[in-house]
């Protein structure tokens, strides 16, 4: 194990490594650690791993980013940000060389109220970062918030964002997907929320007769380009007792699930 300190985080708070990723070979040798709890502040800790001399490992910085090595994403006072998820997302049309990483979390007021998807896109020198609602036009506390946990990459470049949104309140609610366009925007041709909230998709299903609370905490793209899901669901009204749960979904663009889940038999 490699202890990474506290002196991480610009606040000097306790942290924890919420994920890490890998450049293709031949961009860098460098692995960006995504840490958490910083407060108001993402941070993207550009560390080089390996074997520092004779059996030893070790890691140092990558002299090639400044500030400490490290990347910030912040908002700014009065708000908290999380990163929970980053991968390596090249621009399309950019050469070899581009380190162009995206992270996705959430951004709320810094109670920690109000959450709203977040993702920014983060190269050398800057960041790009948005946030994203959950809210249907007209009807702004049907959802009290929303965050993603988990985040991939398709193949043509576009990203999704797995995670959660609440109904009514954070008692009741169902696993949400977003997916981004490469500069972030969202993908109009994704989803049904809302007519107006495109790239949007909130997804739940019974057990026991009853629709229970359920979250996506993880995806992976299978060979044949279906969307595996797994976090967990409730398994009591009360909220008290969870259920793991695994899904695999098809990507139909605008017809998102117009065939339902991939029924197991048990």
């Amino acid at each position: 194990m490699l202890r990474l300190g506290s002196a991480l985080c610009p606040n000097g708070g306790d942290v924890d490594v919420a994920d890490l990723t890998k450049f293709d070979a031949g961009v860098s040798d460098a692995i960006p650690v995504l840490i958490r709890g910083c407060g108001d502040t993402a941070v993207v800790k550009h560390t080089i791993i390996g074997n520092v001399g004779g059996t030893t490992w070790g890691w140092t910085t990558n002299p090639g980013y400044a500030n400490s090595s490290r990347s910030l994403v912040s908002f700014g006072a009065g708000f908290r940000v999380d990163g929970n998820a980053i991968v390596h997302a090249p621009l399309p049309g950019v050469a070899l060389g581009n380190e162009s990483l995206v992270i996705a979390g959430t951004r709320s007021q810094s109670n920690g109220t109000q959450p709203r998807l977040m993702a920014a896109r983060l190269d050398r020198t800057s960041f790009t970062a948005a946030t994203y609602d959950a809210d249907p036009p007209g009807d702004p506390w049907t959802s009290p918030g929303a965050y993603a946990d988990a985040l991939l990459v398709q193949p043509d470049g576009k990203l999704i964002l797995g995670g959660g949104g609440a109904l009514s309140s954070w008692t009741f609610g169902d696993g949400l997907l977003m997916r981004l366009n490469a500069d972030l925007s969202p993908d109009a041709a994704f989803g049904n929320l809302s007519v107006s909230l495109p790239g949007r998709q909130l997804y739940g299903y019974p057990i026991g007769g009853t629709d229970r609370d359920n979250r996506v905490n993880a995806m992976a793209l299978t060979a044949d380009g279906k969307l595996l899901l797994a976090g967990y669901v409730y398994a009591s009204n009360d909220g008290n007792s969870r259920y793991g749960s695994v899904m695999r979904v098809r990507l139909e663009g605008d017809r998102l699930f117009a065939n339902g889940f991939e029924r197991v038999p048990q």
